[in-house]
């Protein structure tokens, strides 16, 4: 009998049951695993990584952004009554979103203000038509100018903390559940970004998103670490992934933007090749 096809939101392809998409070993994983170990060792994700074990060490509090919210899992909850609570396959009482936070992350040090940089996004982006002639520019010099207008927009999000981006993942309908018990369980470990969501039922559409966020965009090496972690756990499939920063979210630069603006800032190809 033929193996089951998995389809995919985007509608660009399908991947098999005998795709790593499901948690077969990747063939690189001895090199995967060595750079998790190196990325662990960086200063910036010591605190990130505190305490991997589910067992707290002296003195050790865990922290939920979202503790009260229905919507999300709650530090009195396993993930397997927390799954049962709120399974994405059938959860029709609640959304868009069901979150999982990661309880070892540390609290923001500033929120961030969406609208000022909407409002100042907004402006960057008119006045880069508005040079052009009211449309995308074309011809000699259009790769420099494209790469300065997404210089200042990252500026501008990280002058109003708009730092943060997501690695997505599309699962069928049918794979949600499995995929999403895959990160709650990785989440809870610390094994992957600060907060993690899968988008709730939706009759309109063939699957899901499901986002693993991380908190600095501009962190490649925490970006890279968490795209790893995808890898090691079978989530990646042959295709690839993209990561994108909320910023690019929120001014709804999507792949067939005006502007000439990639919609993505990583790919798990490129950023996990060599």
């Amino acid at each position: 009998m033929a193996p089951a096809v998995v389809d995919f939101i985007d509608g660009d392809g399908a991947i098999s049951d005998d795709s790593d998409f499901y948690g077969n070993e990747p063939d690189n994983r001895p090199e995967l695993e060595a750079y998790i170990g190196y990325a662990d060792r960086l200063p910036y994700n010591i605190a990130y990584r505190a305490g991997t074990k589910l067992a707290l060490a002296p003195g050790e509090r865990l922290h939920n952004p979202l503790e009260g919210d229905k919507s999300a899992w709650q530090l009195n909850e396993t993930i397997d009554i927390f799954l049962k609570r709120l399974p994405p396959s059938t959860a029709l009482n609640i959304g868009p979103w069901i979150w999982m936070p990661n309880p070892r992350s540390p609290p923001k040090a500033q929120e961030p203000d969406n609208d000022a940089f909407i409002d100042a996004g907004d402006r960057l982006l008119a006045n880069f038509l508005a040079e052009n002639g009211g449309k995308a520019p074309t011809g000699r010099g259009v790769k420099a100018k494209v790469q300065k207008l997404e210089s200042e927009l990252k500026q501008t999000a990280k002058r109003y903390n708009v730092a943060s981006g997501k690695w997505m993942l599309f699962p069928s309908e049918g794979q949600v559940d499995r995929v999403w018990k895959t990160v709650c369980d990785a989440m809870l470990r610390s094994n992957l970004g600060n907060m993690a969501k899968v988008a709730t039922k939706d009759e309109t559409k063939d699957g899901r998103l499901v986002c693993i966020y991380t908190y600095d965009f501009e962190n490649e090496a925490d970006v890279k670490r968490v795209c790893t972690q995808l890898k090691l756990l079978g989530l990646i499939p042959d295709k690839g992934i993209y990561y994108k920063a909320d910023a690019w979210t929120l001014l709804d630069l999507g792949s067939k933007n005006d502007y000439g603006i990639k919609a993505s800032i990583y790919g798990s190809r490129d950023m996990l090749k060599g």
